[in-house]
C-alpha cells in the first residue's frame, strides 16, 4: 500500500453524531466570525482606529469584491490540488485546513489599535483569505466522506446547530467583555478577538483530523481533466462569464443588494 492509500485523510471511519461534531466545528468561526465583524467592526475601525467612515465602508466594499473572487475560484483550485505533491500527501481538501488552523491567528490583526488604512485593509482582506480558503474546501467533505444522503443530513443539521452557537457565544462572549472592561476602552476588542481566533484555530484543527477525503479514482480525474482541458485561462475566463451572467437575472440582482446591505454594521 502507498503512502497516498494509507494516509488517514483517505480512509473512512464511522459516521455518528461525534465525528459529525468534529466536521461542523469551522462553523464556530463561520457564524462567530462574521457576526463579531458585522457588529463591531465599522464602529471598532471609526471609533479605536481612527478611520473615517469613508474609509472603513471602503475596506469592506472591497474585502466583497475579494471575497466574491476567491469563492469563484478557490474550488477550482481545490479541485485540482490533488495534482501537486502536497496535495497528494495532505489531501486537496484537507491541506487548506491544516495551513488554515494557524493562520486563523490573523483574526486578531484586524483588532489592533493605532494603524493606518492600509494595514486594516490587509488585514482585513487577509481574513477575508483566509476564511474563504478554508470554508470552500470544508464544504465539500459531506460529499467526500459519503453518498448516504441521511448522513449528509446529519452533517448538514449539526453543522447549522453549530453555526448558531457560534452566533450566540459572538455576542454574549463581547457583552461579558464590556461589563469586566468597560464600554469606553478597545481592550475588549482585541481580548475577544485573541479568545476567538484560538477557539478557531482549534475548531479548524479538529475538523482536519476528524474527516477524510476520497481518493481521486482514474474515472474522477478524467472528469477533472475533461473540466480543465480548455486550459487554466480559458477556464477562469468561462468561470468569470458565467458568474456575471447571473446578473442578468432581477431576482438575483434584488437578492444580492439584500445581501450586501447586511454587512452595514448596526453601530
Amino acid at each position: 500500500m502507498n503512502k497516498e492509500k494509507a494516509s488517514k485523510i483517505y480512509q473512512p471511519r464511522k459516521i455518528n453524531i461525534f465525528r459529525a461534531i468534529g466536521f461542523g466545528l469551522p462553523d464556530v468561526m463561520g457564524g462567530g466570525a462574521f457576526t463579531i465583524i458585522g457588529a463591531w467592526l465599522l464602529f471598532f475601525w471609526t471609533t479605536y482606529a481612527g478611520l473615517t467612515a469613508v474609509e472603513a465602508a471602503s475596506i469592506l466594499g472591497i474585502a466583497r469584491v475579494v471575497d466574491a473572487f476567491i469563492s469563484l475560484f478557490m474550488g477550482s483550485i481545490s479541485d485540482n490540488f490533488y495534482r501537486t505533491a502536497i496535495g497528494k500527501k495532505f489531501g486537496r481538501r484537507h491541506f487548506f485546513l491544516l495551513i488554515g488552523s494557524p493562520l486563523m491567528l490573523v483574526f486578531i490583526l484586524m483588532w489592533i489599535t493605532g494603524m493606518g488604512y492600509w494595514y486594516y485593509l490587509i488585514s482585513y482582506l487577509l481574513f477575508e483569505i483566509v476564511a474563504g480558503m478554508v470554508l470552500i474546501p470544508w464544504e465539500t467533505l459531506p460529499t467526500e466522506m459519503t453518498e448516504d444522503y441521511t448522513k449528509r443530513t446529519l452533517f448538514s443539521t449539526t453543522r447549522m446547530f453549530i453555526s448558531s452557537s457560534g452566533v450566540f457565544l459572538a455576542t454574549f462572549v463581547p457583552g461579558q467583555l464590556f461589563k469586566f472592561f468597560g464600554e469606553n476602552s478597545a481592550a475588549p476588542f482585541l481580548y475577544n478577538a485573541i479568545f476567538f481566533a484560538v477557539i478557531y484555530v482549534i475548531c479548524v484543527f479538529i475538523a482536519y483530523k476528524s474527516t477524510w477525503e476520497r481518493q481521486i479514482t482514474p474515472e474522477i480525474e478524467a472528469n477533472l481533466r475533461k473540466t480543465a482541458s480548455s486550459g487554466l485561462w480559458e477556464t477562469l475566463k468561462k468561470q468569470c462569464k458565467d458568474y456575471f451572467s447571473t446578473l442578468r437575472l432581477k431576482s438575483f440582482r434584488k437578492h444580492l443588494i439584500i445581501y450586501l446591505l447586511n454587512f452595514r454594521s448596526p453601530n
